[in-house]
Protein backbone atom coordinates (compact mmCIF):
# COMPACT_ATOMS: atom_id res chain seq x y z
CA UNK A 1 0.00 0.00 0.00
CA UNK A 2 2.71 2.24 1.09
CA UNK A 3 4.21 1.62 -2.58
CA UNK A 4 1.44 2.60 -4.36
CA UNK A 5 0.92 5.89 -2.61
CA UNK A 6 4.39 6.96 -3.76
CA UNK A 7 4.24 6.21 -6.97
CA UNK A 8 0.85 7.41 -7.58
CA UNK A 9 1.90 10.99 -5.60
CA UNK A 10 4.94 10.91 -8.11
CA UNK A 11 3.29 10.59 -11.10
CA UNK A 12 0.16 13.08 -10.07
CA UNK A 13 3.40 15.66 -9.54
CA UNK A 14 4.95 14.76 -13.27
CA UNK A 15 1.39 15.36 -15.04
CA UNK A 16 0.66 18.39 -13.69
CA UNK A 17 4.31 19.73 -13.36
CA UNK A 18 4.31 21.44 -16.84
CA UNK A 19 1.22 23.88 -15.85
CA UNK A 20 3.24 25.59 -12.87
CA UNK A 21 6.86 24.97 -13.92
CA UNK A 22 9.20 27.89 -14.02
CA UNK A 23 12.55 26.34 -15.70
CA UNK A 24 13.19 23.56 -18.02
CA UNK A 25 16.75 21.71 -18.03
CA UNK A 26 18.33 18.19 -18.94
CA UNK A 27 21.27 16.23 -17.31
CA UNK A 28 23.63 14.05 -18.24
CA UNK A 29 26.01 12.00 -15.35
CA UNK A 30 27.10 8.67 -14.63
CA UNK A 31 26.09 6.72 -11.97
CA UNK A 32 28.16 3.92 -10.49
CA UNK A 33 26.70 1.24 -8.40
CA UNK A 34 27.21 -0.52 -5.22
CA UNK A 35 27.98 -3.13 -6.68
CA UNK A 36 31.22 -1.80 -8.64
CA UNK A 37 33.05 -0.15 -5.73
CA UNK A 38 31.86 -3.16 -3.31
CA UNK A 39 32.09 -6.10 -5.00
CA UNK A 40 34.34 -5.12 -8.16
CA UNK A 41 31.46 -6.31 -10.43
CA UNK A 42 29.02 -4.34 -13.23
CA UNK A 43 29.58 -1.26 -14.46
CA UNK A 44 29.64 2.44 -14.82
CA UNK A 45 26.43 3.86 -16.50
CA UNK A 46 25.61 6.79 -18.67
CA UNK A 47 22.68 8.29 -17.83
CA UNK A 48 20.88 10.96 -19.38
CA UNK A 49 17.43 12.98 -18.19
CA UNK A 50 15.24 15.79 -18.49
CA UNK A 51 13.34 17.95 -15.75
CA UNK A 52 11.54 20.87 -14.55
CA UNK A 53 11.01 22.91 -11.37
CA UNK A 54 9.09 24.93 -9.53
CA UNK A 55 10.40 27.85 -7.56
CA UNK A 56 9.28 28.82 -4.63
CA UNK A 57 11.28 31.89 -4.36
CA UNK A 58 14.96 31.89 -4.71
CA UNK A 59 15.90 29.71 -2.12
CA UNK A 60 13.28 26.66 -2.49
CA UNK A 61 12.41 24.81 -5.58
CA UNK A 62 10.83 21.58 -6.20
CA UNK A 63 12.53 19.76 -9.43
CA UNK A 64 10.19 17.15 -11.02
CA UNK A 65 11.63 14.71 -14.16
CA UNK A 66 13.29 11.73 -15.37
CA UNK A 67 16.34 10.01 -16.14
CA UNK A 68 16.76 6.72 -18.53
CA UNK A 69 20.21 4.46 -17.63
CA UNK A 70 20.59 1.06 -19.10
CA UNK A 71 21.83 -0.27 -15.29
CA UNK A 72 24.52 -2.58 -15.15
CA UNK A 73 24.23 -3.37 -11.21
CA UNK A 74 21.26 -4.70 -10.06
CA UNK A 75 22.37 -7.01 -6.82
CA UNK A 76 19.62 -9.12 -5.39
CA UNK A 77 18.85 -9.49 -1.78
CA UNK A 78 16.38 -11.82 0.11
CA UNK A 79 16.12 -14.99 -2.89
CA UNK A 80 16.65 -18.33 -1.37
CA UNK A 81 18.11 -21.31 -3.42
CA UNK A 82 16.56 -24.91 -1.46
CA UNK A 83 15.39 -22.64 1.52
CA UNK A 84 19.11 -21.59 1.96
CA UNK A 85 19.57 -17.73 1.59
CA UNK A 86 21.72 -16.70 -1.03
CA UNK A 87 24.39 -13.58 -0.58
CA UNK A 88 24.84 -11.83 -4.22
CA UNK A 89 28.12 -11.04 -4.73
CA UNK A 90 27.32 -9.89 -8.23
CA UNK A 91 24.82 -8.29 -10.12
CA UNK A 92 22.00 -10.89 -11.65
CA UNK A 93 20.09 -8.24 -14.42
CA UNK A 94 20.96 -5.75 -16.89
CA UNK A 95 17.98 -3.10 -16.77
CA UNK A 96 16.77 -0.44 -18.97
CA UNK A 97 15.95 1.83 -16.28
CA UNK A 98 13.63 4.75 -16.26
CA UNK A 99 13.73 7.06 -12.96
CA UNK A 100 10.76 9.58 -12.33
CA UNK A 101 11.87 11.82 -9.42
CA UNK A 102 10.40 14.58 -6.95
CA UNK A 103 12.88 16.38 -5.15
CA UNK A 104 13.30 19.27 -2.45
CA UNK A 105 16.08 21.65 -3.19
CA UNK A 106 17.23 24.17 -0.87
CA UNK A 107 19.20 27.14 -2.49
CA UNK A 108 22.01 29.30 -1.26
CA UNK A 109 22.80 32.02 -4.05
CA UNK A 110 26.03 33.80 -3.74
CA UNK A 111 26.04 36.50 -6.59
CA UNK A 112 26.10 34.30 -9.79
CA UNK A 113 26.61 30.92 -8.03
CA UNK A 114 24.14 28.34 -6.46
CA UNK A 115 25.14 26.55 -3.69
CA UNK A 116 22.29 23.79 -3.30
CA UNK A 117 21.12 20.36 -1.59
CA UNK A 118 18.39 18.62 -2.41
CA UNK A 119 16.42 15.07 -1.36
CA UNK A 120 13.71 13.49 -2.57
CA UNK A 121 11.91 10.42 -3.61
CA UNK A 122 11.40 8.18 -7.13
CA UNK A 123 9.75 5.38 -8.66
CA UNK A 124 11.88 3.01 -10.63
CA UNK A 125 10.69 1.35 -13.76
CA UNK A 126 12.76 -1.44 -15.37
CA UNK A 127 11.66 -1.61 -18.94
CA UNK A 128 13.16 -4.57 -19.58
CA UNK A 129 14.90 -7.35 -17.43
CA UNK A 130 17.89 -9.69 -18.73
CA UNK A 131 19.81 -12.20 -16.59
CA UNK A 132 23.04 -12.74 -16.48
CA UNK A 133 23.88 -16.40 -16.77
CA UNK A 134 26.92 -16.29 -15.25
CA UNK A 135 26.03 -15.10 -11.90
CA UNK A 136 24.82 -19.07 -11.25
CA UNK A 137 28.34 -19.96 -11.15
CA UNK A 138 29.36 -17.04 -8.62
CA UNK A 139 26.30 -17.18 -6.16
CA UNK A 140 23.70 -20.43 -6.67
CA UNK A 141 26.76 -23.08 -7.01
CA UNK A 142 29.31 -24.66 -4.40
CA UNK A 143 32.77 -23.58 -5.01
CA UNK A 144 34.41 -25.90 -7.79
CA UNK A 145 31.28 -26.77 -9.48
CA UNK A 146 29.19 -25.71 -12.32
CA UNK A 147 25.57 -24.68 -12.90
CA UNK A 148 23.28 -24.58 -15.26
CA UNK A 149 19.35 -23.24 -15.75
CA UNK A 150 16.75 -25.41 -17.16
CA UNK A 151 14.23 -22.62 -16.21
CA UNK A 152 14.26 -18.85 -15.54
CA UNK A 153 12.31 -15.61 -15.90
CA UNK A 154 12.24 -12.92 -13.77
CA UNK A 155 10.26 -9.31 -13.70
CA UNK A 156 10.62 -6.56 -11.35
CA UNK A 157 8.56 -4.39 -13.16
CA UNK A 158 8.25 -1.52 -10.77
CA UNK A 159 10.31 0.18 -7.60
CA UNK A 160 10.47 3.45 -5.44
CA UNK A 161 13.01 4.64 -3.21
CA UNK A 162 14.94 8.06 -2.18
CA UNK A 163 17.80 10.08 -3.43
CA UNK A 164 19.90 12.99 -1.60
CA UNK A 165 22.49 15.17 -2.98
CA UNK A 166 24.28 18.63 -3.51
CA UNK A 167 25.12 20.77 -6.88
CA UNK A 168 27.31 23.59 -7.40
CA UNK A 169 25.49 26.15 -10.09
CA UNK A 170 26.41 29.25 -12.28
CA UNK A 171 23.68 31.98 -13.13
CA UNK A 172 23.75 34.14 -15.89
CA UNK A 173 20.48 34.62 -16.75
CA UNK A 174 18.24 32.78 -17.52
CA UNK A 175 20.61 29.95 -17.92
CA UNK A 176 21.59 27.89 -15.05
CA UNK A 177 24.66 25.16 -15.79
CA UNK A 178 25.26 22.56 -12.48
CA UNK A 179 27.48 20.06 -11.68
CA UNK A 180 26.16 17.93 -9.27
CA UNK A 181 26.54 14.45 -6.89
CA UNK A 182 23.48 12.67 -5.49
CA UNK A 183 23.44 8.91 -4.02
CA UNK A 184 20.37 6.93 -4.97
CA UNK A 185 18.81 3.67 -3.08
CA UNK A 186 16.07 1.74 -4.98
CA UNK A 187 14.20 -0.84 -4.16
CA UNK A 188 11.99 -3.03 -6.96
CA UNK A 189 10.25 -6.31 -5.98
CA UNK A 190 11.86 -9.22 -7.92
CA UNK A 191 9.02 -12.45 -9.08
CA UNK A 192 11.83 -14.95 -10.51
CA UNK A 193 11.06 -18.50 -11.39
CA UNK A 194 14.35 -20.51 -11.56
CA UNK A 195 15.56 -24.28 -11.68
CA UNK A 196 18.93 -24.91 -11.97
CA UNK A 197 20.90 -28.15 -11.97
CA UNK A 198 24.90 -27.67 -10.23
CA UNK A 199 28.07 -30.89 -10.01
CA UNK A 200 30.81 -31.13 -11.54
CA UNK A 201 31.31 -30.49 -15.22
CA UNK A 202 29.02 -32.60 -17.58
CA UNK A 203 27.35 -33.99 -14.31
CA UNK A 204 25.53 -31.52 -13.54
CA UNK A 205 22.75 -34.22 -11.19
CA UNK A 206 21.88 -31.62 -7.79
CA UNK A 207 18.81 -30.21 -8.75
CA UNK A 208 17.90 -26.68 -7.08
CA UNK A 209 14.88 -24.33 -6.90
CA UNK A 210 14.97 -20.48 -6.45
CA UNK A 211 13.01 -18.76 -4.28
CA UNK A 212 11.76 -14.91 -5.03
CA UNK A 213 8.97 -14.62 -2.48
CA UNK A 214 11.04 -12.25 -0.25
CA UNK A 215 13.76 -11.44 -3.05
CA UNK A 216 14.47 -7.48 -4.47
CA UNK A 217 16.25 -5.79 -6.98
CA UNK A 218 18.48 -2.89 -5.62
CA UNK A 219 19.95 0.23 -7.14
CA UNK A 220 22.15 1.18 -4.87
CA UNK A 221 25.07 3.64 -5.81
CA UNK A 222 25.99 7.34 -6.59
CA UNK A 223 25.66 9.47 -9.36
CA UNK A 224 27.71 12.57 -10.41
CA UNK A 225 27.12 14.87 -13.62
CA UNK A 226 26.17 17.58 -15.30
CA UNK A 227 22.90 20.26 -16.02
CA UNK A 228 21.73 23.40 -17.64
CA UNK A 229 18.16 24.59 -17.13
CA UNK A 230 17.07 27.42 -18.92
CA UNK A 231 14.42 29.67 -17.00
CA UNK A 232 10.87 31.06 -18.54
Amino acid sequence: MKKIVIISILLLLLLAVPLFSEAAGMELSVFVPESLYLHNEGSVAITSGLSTSLGMGKFIEIPIGFDYCKLHGLMVEGATVNGTAVTATKPWFIADNFLPYAKLQLNLPIGPVILSAFGGGAVSWNATLTPLGSFAADDLAAAGEYAGFSQLSASARFGYGWLAGASFGVNIDPVTISIFGEYRSITSPLEMTAAFSTGPAGDLTTQNTVDSTNASLKMRGFAAGIGGSFAF
